[in-house]
């Protein structure tokens, strides 16, 4: 049995929103300065230097980049699983489990206070973290607050491979 869970989508908006709009000033003034150039080129017969072309075009390039890693980890799962293991997907960088590796796993609620709040559909007064403890001492923490589906569903269906897993509420 294979399951796979992934954040939110609501949880990206904010980032592509930004990267949306920085790429979108970034590009305008970018288009602005190379007719200005062309305009110049036109009149006098020398434009702009090179140079402030290239350093007009790394904006555009950074907001492209951010739009572009905000949808790609929007649309991808973090938290995969199959009769083999459990693949964990952490930014940039992917852990694999195999079943026999897996000594506990530990699901606990945290009472933060995040300096800045997201409101709205993903405003929560704490935070939810899976802990996933291997035979190899590496410990891989993972906050699930705005898993799709809820945690009810993984935590049943992470119960049916391992039986050690404790459940730990700090938000008291």
């Amino acid at each position: 049995m294979s399951f796979s869970y992934k954040n939110r989508v609501a949880l990206y908006l904010p980032f592509i929103m930004i990267a949306s709009l920085f790429l979108t000033i970034s590009l305008s003034g970018f288009v602005l300065f190379t007719l200005f150039d062309l305009f110049l080129d036109r009149v006098t017969g020398s434009g702009l230097s090179p140079f402030l072309n290239f350093a007009l075009s790394v904006p555009v390039g950074i907001a492209l980049i951010g739009l572009l890693s905000a949808l790609y980890f929007r649309s991808r799962p973090f938290l995969l699983g199959d009769d083999t293991g459990l693949t964990v997907r952490k930014g940039w960088r992917t852990h694999r489990f195999s079943w026999q590796e897996i000594q506990s796993i530990t699901y606990v609620m945290k009472k933060e206070h995040p300096l800045i709040r997201r409101r709205g559909i993903l405003d929560k007064p704490y935070f939810e973290y899976l802990f996933i403890n291997s035979s190899d001492q590496k410990s891989l923490s993972l906050e699930i607050t705005y898993i799709e589906g809820g945690r009810g569903p993984l935590l049943q269906v992470l119960g049916t491979h391992i039986k050690n897993i404790e459940i730990d509420d700090r938000t008291k």
